[in-house]
């Protein structure tokens, strides 16, 4: 059975867990902060994504849960790899999945819910959807990849704004900084196809694959909120301008028009 008090019960046992974290060593603490804050700004685009969308209270309550539980590998992640980058660490959602496990976190729901979540949480870091899927499953994965990605453009462009911060150094992306893009980027994006992540190989190269996460974005209302909020924009003009790049950000802001014309008539 699942249901509001469910809900919070989780939301209590996830409060408890990622305290160890944010009670441990300073650079552990901040990293597990990031990460706690995160989390509660997801849970809140996600409520803002199932108010856009016509949705039963049933898999609203399923899509907050995977919202609250979609990062908590990584608290696990940072303390035993300081870093939060996966590919020089683990899979963040494997290990949330193998944590939510151990824990029995959802023991109180029905064998069905319990892998409708888990899987949404195994896919919501994969470069796409994989095509079979459907149903409530698909819309949990839609979320949670909306809801996620809002809140990393936040805290991708106060990265960009500030990048000797103290929180810049944690998130880390482990990429150069050198003031090049990669040809498969570009061609990914402007063909508005997934890109291989193990291809970048620059800054510019992981801001062209921010800005071209809209093309992945599902819901009308999540591109108004990345413009709304300012915050493509932010990561749009921290990005050197020259022909390559023009040409790419032609193709993304045409697509943005397409989708908010409706949305803002």
């Amino acid at each position: 059975m699942i249901s509001d008090t469910v809900y919070t019960k989780i939301l209590t046992w996830f409060n408890a867990y990622t305290r160890s974290f944010i009670d441990s060593e300073p650079i552990e603490k901040r990293a597990a902060t990031l990460k706690f804050d995160h989390t509660l700004l997801v849970v809140k685009n996600n409520s803002l994504l199932c108010d856009s969308i016509s949705i039963d209270n049933k898999v609203r309550l399923l899509s907050d849960i995977v919202a609250l539980l979609h990062d908590i590998g990584r608290f696990e992640q940072f303390k035993k790899f300081k870093t939060f980058a996966d590919r020089h660490s683990v899979n963040h959602a494997e290990l949330g999945i193998q944590i939510i496990k151990q824990h029995n976190v959802l023991e109180e729901l029905e064998i069905e819910y319990q892998y409708l979540i888990q899987n949404a949480i195994m896919l919501h870091n994969v470069p796409s959807i994989p095509p079979e899927t459907d149903g409530v499953q698909k819309l949990l994965c839609q979320l949670i990849r909306d809801a996620d990605k809002l809140d990393i453009y936040r805290i991708a462009s106060e990265h960009y704004k500030n990048p000797d911060s103290r929180d810049s150094r944690i998130i880390g992306i482990g990429v150069t900084e050198e003031n090049t893009v990669s040809e498969e980027i570009v061609a990914a994006i402007c063909a508005k196809k997934s890109v291989d992540y193990s291809q970048m190989k620059s800054i510019n190269d992981f801001k062209l694959v921010q800005l071209g996460w809209v093309f992945d974005l599902n819901f009308t209302m999540s591109v108004h909120l990345i413009t709304a909020r300012n915050h493509y924009y932010d990561i749009l003009n921290s990005l050197p301008r020259n022909k390559t790049t023009n040409a790419v950000v032609d193709v993304i802001e045409q697509h943005i028009k397409h989708v908010l014309k409706d949305f803002n008539s």
